[in-house]
């Protein structure tokens, strides 16, 4: 089969997996000359009167249903490109990614670290909390569905192997249910280890995920599958931890609570094993102390002009220049080019970084007004009072407005108004790494407002998380970024598509 076109366009390169029912096919798209791109093709035959082939074709029409309506939304969900029929045959085609699965990862070079297996819970975990959101289920993760993607035509310091699962032919679609207890997964050898127990009795919930997501994180830091380890007897949990290290009980206890047969005991969500995942154990021995965090380094659009020289300087986001003796070497860079929105070309203000430690404080909860596009000057004024800076912005119909240390060593704001309008036009804010992430959400989402969107909130975890270092975005007439900076500050704009 090796070299046969499908419809005229994809030409085989490798048969992937073949059973009775279906094969899966590597391809590449012989309509564009010079082309690189691969391609994963799923052929489903089928075969009249066997109820095995019936859920097979079910699950091929239900696998691009979801994908159809999740492509393109998640670098973590692969790139639905088309699906037809080709006489009796149905054809799935969708993105290839490239990378060794989580299994092949552990068998070439044994179990990874605790550190290594925290950054995948991380980003798996914000996978799940995205499709959850759309009502979907995965209920295939193990090793062998979650590839570390490598995409080799990136530099190396951008190939992070971000975790895609890339099985979605055995997903529950809470939005389109079909009686589909009974499923069959026969284009992935099917590892019933990694099942919760409600699922062996056929009920899926979004806390199955968790579990198998638990014991695929089990997986990664032995080597071993479930069903190599012995049961406590009382408990009927996994005996496994005793190989962990002692000063990880943490990620322990997190992994513990994920697998509970109950599923009434395990975390009711992904967002709450986040939580829990990432937050900090408090050792009452001992006070858990924390550098005083710096202040906050942000990239930027903004142009402002130097009260003190009078020359065009490029600043960062939210114009975090304090206006002392370290400006002056700025003010030399007159007539400097301005800078593209691109990630690379940060500039970053001059500040001191204090050795002071201070005693970690319990989190509080900050409220303060993000206002959104399309706010005056006057009200941002009437409830934030005068900016620390005022400044003519870089175009010639726009002003810059910084708001420094709203909460101090915490939050900054910064925004481009139209002088014709004095409505804003640009909006950024910048949080530091002491600003937990329901606060992040909350001011993000004040700003967007119902621009604001599961994709969105999604791209923010995770690069708070540091799964990814930053994402651009577009909704409606609104364009914007978030990222984390070279100094572990996170940065959020929106601006108006039509402004600039």
């Amino acid at each position: 089969m090796k070299g046969k076109l499908i419809q005229d366009k994809y030409r085989i390169l490798k048969i992937l997996g073949r059973n009775a029912f279906s094969e899966t096919l590597l391809a590449t798209d012989n309509s564009r000359f010079y082309s690189r791109r691969r391609y994963i093709i799923k052929r489903f035959r089928p075969i009249l009167g066997n109820p095995e082939a019936e859920n097979i074709r079910r699950l091929s029409y239900q696998e691009a249903r979801v994908l159809k309506r999740l492509s393109g939304k998640n670098r973590q969900i692969p790139r639905l490109y088309e699906y037809f029929m080709d006489g009796e045959d149905f054809y799935l085609v969708r993105e290839w990614i490239a990378g060794l699965t989580l299994k092949q990862r552990v068998e070439q070079k044994g179990p990874l670290s605790t550190e290594e297996v925290e950054q995948i819970l991380n980003s798996v975990l914000s996978f799940l909390k995205y499709i959850h959101s759309y009502g979907i289920i995965y209920r295939q993760l193990k090793p062998s569905t979650i590839i570390l993607r490598q995409d080799y035509w990136l530099p190396a310091s951008l190939q992070n192997c971000l975790p895609v699962p890339i099985y979605f032919g055995g997903v529950k679609d809470l939005e389109n249910q079909v009686d589909n207890h009974q499923q069959y997964n026969l284009a992935v050898p099917y590892r019933r280890d990694y099942i919760s127990p409600e699922q062996k009795q056929g009920k899926s919930v979004f806390a199955s995920d968790l579990y198998s997501l638990g014991l695929t994180a089990i997986y990664l830091l032995t080597g071993k599958h479930p069903g190599e380890f012995s049961l406590d007897p009382r408990s009927k949990k996994l005996r496994w931890h005793q190989e962990i290290p002692k000063q990880k009980i943490h990620l322990v206890r997190v992994i513990e609570r994920a697998i509970c047969p109950e599923m009434s005991d395990r975390y009711i969500s992904a967002e709450k094993m986040l939580q829990a995942l990432n937050s900090v154990p408090v050792n009452l021995a001992m006070p858990i102390i924390e550098p005083v965090p710096k202040q906050i380094k942000f990239p930027s659009e903004f142009k402002v002009i130097s009260l003190l020289s009078g020359t065009t300087l490029g600043v960062l986001a939210l114009i975090l220049v304090i206006f002392n003796s370290d400006l002056t070497q700025f003010a030399k860079r007159d007539g400097e080019q301005y800078l593209k929105r691109d990630s690379a070309n940060i500039v970053t203000d001059t500040l001191t970084t204090s050795s002071v430690f201070a005693l970690k404080q319990p989190p509080t909860t900050i409220n303060i007004p993000a206002f959104p596009l399309g706010m005056t000057e006057q009200k941002i004024a009437e409830l934030l009072g005068e900016p620390t800076k005022n400044s003519s912005g870089y175009w010639s119909n726009s002003r810059a407005l910084l708001y420094q240390d709203v909460v101090p060593r915490q939050i900054s704001l910064g925004y481009l108004t139209d002088t014709d309008s004095t409505k804003v036009r640009q909006a950024e804010i910048a949080f530091s790494r002491s600003v937990d992430l329901k606060t992040i959400k909350q001011q993000v989402k004040q700003l967007m407002q119902d621009n604001y969107s599961p994709e969105i909130e999604h791209h923010l975890e995770q690069v708070y998380f540091k799964t990814i270092s930053g994402h651009e975005f577009q909704v409606n007439n609104i364009e914007g970024v978030v990222q984390q900076n070279p100094e572990n500050h996170i940065y959020f704009a929106i601006w108006d598509r039509e402004f600039h």
